[in-house]
């Protein structure tokens, strides 16, 4: 039987991206690290993310009905760690960000490699968390740099295999 360590154990060995979710309530740039965050449709344009109910995040999209999703590049791990820490102010996590607001209202980050602008669509409280699915509005890439990555509680930078496509062509050719 698994216990909630083992079970975190396990889901630090899936590797993904990081972002940060962002919302504005009374002219107030709210915003916290993410790294559950996926797609969920393209007709409509929908993506979800996952926030642990005791965090001010939940109350803040259920108010403002927006969030925005800024994607990180592989040299933002400060500003990740940033704004994962608790025992910052929004005010603190923002200091010296130049972020700017478009249709939905929620602060997006400039120097992220992409970001999605989103309207509330739907959410669920499913167990200590709520999942809030975002029905995209507007976005952009940069592409000004490899994604950060959350891999066993620790940042790190992809690394491309540079033989990985002719590798996987040979594995397909070969008989079993």
């Amino acid at each position: 039987m698994i216990d909630e360590r083992g079970f975190k154990d396990v889901l630090s060995n899936w590797t993904s991206g990081v972002g940060i979710v962002t919302s504005c309530l009374n002219q107030i740039p709210y915003g916290m690290t993410v790294s559950s965050f996926t797609s969920v449709s393209v007709s409509p344009l929908l993506i979800s993310i996952c926030v642990q109910n005791r965090y001010r995040m939940c109350s803040i999209i259920g108010k403002t009905h927006c969030f925005a999703v800024n994607i990180l590049g592989c040299n933002q791990a400060v500003l990740a760690k940033k704004f994962s820490d608790s025992q910052l102010s929004p005010e603190e996590r923002f200091e010296g960000l130049h972020w700017q607001n478009f249709a939905a209202r929620s602060p997006i980050i400039p120097e992220s490699i992409a970001w999605l602008d989103c309207k509330l669509f739907d959410y669920w409280i499913i167990g200590d968390h709520t999942i809030f699915v975002g029905q995209a509005i507007n976005g952009f890439v940069t592409g000004e740099s490899q994604p950060l990555l959350y891999y066993q509680r620790n940042w790190y930078k992809p690394v491309l295999l540079a033989h990985a496509n002719r590798e996987q062509e040979n594995l397909q050719g070969a008989a079993p």
